[in-house]
């Protein structure tokens, strides 16, 4: 070999793609933990990653120092024992979604150092590195029963979209949800289509209990988002596939007018709260005992499909509702089955009172 092939060896053929062709790279890529590592191979990639429009966000638990939310109970001086929170379920349930996000807001002074690990790094910490971002896409970890209580329930699902407050939600849950391949077309079905009382009840809790987990995550969000004015949607998921809430451009835009004039809550009470407000809504709620999808061979026994709106902005948009459970290959049951309980006449409405 020459001394000119040693130079051809040695020449770095990345360096010659333009910045707007590695910006495309670097979109592609879009995961934070990935792009984290990129940021030491060079200064100009140090220089460019801060420029990109799409980042994905997966949060890890130990960034927060998280504890079981029952643990902290335990070791909080003002907790009450453990046989009273079991007197009153609904109360403790809802009590572990604000918990979580509380965490996420508030994380340990360790994990804010922009040099940290992207593992122990906050959401704010994070954001601060990338000004230019066009699209959000964030995943919190997760326990069953901590982002939405699932008591009572095999299979518990939401999708929420909200601006300056909810704007819909829909909540779809199954007592029980298993795979059966031999269907009997001869098969009587329950004719009982009515909920009791406890049923009733039941149905209630998962409503609130995802209602409050969904205003948590949009607290979250304004406290991440206010200051990035380029964002044009966002989208909080779980990594259990729970509940998702998005937003777009106009929403944003909305829910960021709200965080900025604060003072119609009262400077004080807004800052403090872990959640946004959720305001009077109007809850639409379909029961099937037994549904049969014949398509994915999945049975859901105890079927419930529920769906909110705000009393003064009520919306018949079965469309949108059909269309938020059409995700991922895993989801196309709950398409269906959403399809299926919608066209039933028979569903109860309730109002509930903003909290």
């Amino acid at each position: 070999m020459n001394f000119e092939d040693e130079q051809q060896d040695e020449i770095d053929h990345f360096d010659r793609l333009p910045d707007p062709l590695v910006l495309l790279i670097f979109n592609k890529i879009h995961d934070h933990d990935s792009l984290f590592n990129c940021l030491s191979v060079s200064k100009r990639f140090n220089s460019l990653l801060p420029q990109i429009d799409d980042l994905f966000i997966k949060l890890h638990r130990r960034a927060f120092n998280f504890f079981d939310p029952d643990e902290d109970d335990r070791h909080c001086c003002c907790s009450k024992p453990k046989s009273n929170s079991s007197k009153n379920p609904f109360k403790h349930f809802l009590r572990k979604p604000l918990k979580f996000i509380h965490k996420l807001i508030s994380p340990n002074p360790s994990s804010t150092s922009p040099n940290s690990n992207p593992k122990t790094q906050s959401p704010d910490q994070i954001l601060k590195n990338f000004r230019e971002i066009q699209s959000l896409k964030l995943q919190l970890p997760s326990w069953s029963g901590i982002l939405g209580s699932n008591v009572g329930c095999e299979l518990l699902k939401w999708r929420a979209e909200f601006g300056a407050e909810l704007e819909k939600c829909a909540i779809i849950a199954a007592e029980s949800f298993y795979r059966e391949n031999n269907f009997d077309e001869n098969k009587k079905k329950s004719s009982n289509q009515e909920l009791f009382e406890q049923d009733l009840n039941l149905r209630v809790m998962w409503t609130v209990s995802c209602l409050i987990a969904a205003s948590a995550r949009h607290r979250l969000l304004q406290k991440m988002i206010k200051d990035h004015e380029k964002i044009k949607n966002v989208t909080v998921s779980d990594s259990e596939k729970q509940g998702t809430l998005r937003m777009n451009e106009e929403q944003i835009r909305k829910s960021c007018f709200c965080s900025s004039n604060s003072e119609e809550w009262g400077e004080r009470m807004f800052s403090e709260m872990e959640r946004s407000r959720i305001p009077n809504v109007r809850v639409r709620l379909w029961y099937v005992p037994k549904q049969e999808l014949k398509e994915s061979g999945h049975v859901m026994e105890g079927a419930t499909l529920i769906v909110i709106n705000p009393i003064d902005k009520i919306s018949d948009d079965d469309g949108w509702i059909s269309q938020a459970f059409d995700g991922d290959e895993e989801e196309n049951p709950l398409k269906d089955a959403v399809e299926v309980m919608i066209r039933s006449e028979l569903h109860y409405v309730l109002e509930i009172n903003s909290f």
